[in-house]
C-alpha cells in the first residue's frame, strides 16, 4: 500500500493505492493517517482509496472499529470522507458503518465533490 498526502484547506488529502489484506495492515493505515493528522493539526482527512484494491473482510472493519487507533481519532474530533470504487463500495460502507458505530464521524463516496462538501459542511 502506498500514500501520498497533502495538507490542503486544513484538511489532510490522502491518495492511497495498492492492496490491503490484513487488518493489521489497516490498523498501521489508520496509525499513520492519525499520526499525521495530529502532526498536522488538522480534524478532517479525505482518503482517495480509488486506487486501492482492500481484500479484508467484516471481521477486520469490527477489529479495526474496536482500535485504540479509532478511539483516539473519535475523541479528537476527526472526520473522515472516504472516496471508493464501484467495486470497493460494498466493503467501504461495512468498514463505515464499524466505525460509526463506535462514533467515528466518518462516511462512504463514489465522487470526490461529493465527499469535499460533506467534510466541509
Amino acid at each position: 500500500m502506498q500514500l501520498t498526502l497533502e495538507l490542503e484547506d486544513d484538511c489532510l488529502h490522502v491518495t492511497t493505492t495498492g492492496t490491503v489484506d490484513t487488518c493489521e495492515e489497516m490498523r498501521r493505515y489508520a496509525t499513520v493517517l492519525l499520526d499525521k493528522a495530529i502532526e498536522f493539526n488538522v480534524r478532517r482527512i479525505l482518503l482517495d482509496e480509488t486506487g486501492l484494491k482492500n481484500t479484508t473482510t467484516s471481521l477486520d472493519a469490527s477489529l479495526l472499529a474496536d482500535s485504540a487507533e479509532v478511539n483516539t481519532a473519535t475523541i479528537r474530533g476527526i472526520r473522515v470522507a472516504n472516496v471508493v470504487s464501484n467495486e470497493g463500495y460494498a466493503l467501504a460502507v461495512t468498514y463505515e458503518n464499524a466505525l460509526f458505530n463506535r462514533s467515528l464521524n466518518c462516511k462512504t463516496f463514489l465522487e470526490k465533490d461529493q465527499a469535499m462538501q460533506w467534510l466541509t459542511s
